[in-house]
Parts: C-alpha cells; structure tokens; sequence
C-alpha cells in the first residue's frame, strides 16, 4: 500500500473557488513522511514548511541588517 500525501488543499483560495466546491481536496502525491499521525509529501510536511519559512526569514532578515548598516 501506497501511502498518500493527506494535506488539504486550495484552503485558502477565493470564496468563489470554495462555493464552487463541496469536497474537500486533498493533495494525493506520494507521502514520504509520516509526522503528527499523517503521512506527507516533501512540499506539505510540517516539518519542511518549517524549514523553508526558517530559511527565508534568515535570508529576508539579513537583507534587512545590510540596509541597516547602510
């Protein structure tokens, strides 16, 4: 058995998408990590959004210290 990516998506689309729809939409993909009691692919994982806000909020804030010391 495959597992699948269970994280719920298009939850934060327009109302008009939301009305259109009465399911809810889940991403399917291949699952590779199994966090919080559900399996997840690379791009949905807790973890890995985790990792990505942390790099971007690193790269935002060194930008934001250069243009301090200018």
């Amino acid at each position: 058995m495959k597992n699948k990516c269970c994280a719920e998506v298009n939850f934060n689309a327009a109302k008009w998408i939301i009305s259109r729809f009465d399911t809810t939409q889940f991403c399917g993909k291949k699952a590779k990590y199994y966090e919080n009691g559900d399996w997840y692919c690379g791009k949905h994982a807790p973890s890995k959004i985790k990792e990505r806000e942390d790099e971007s909020y690193a790269k935002w804030e060194e930008l934001i210290n250069k243009r301090k010391k200018i």
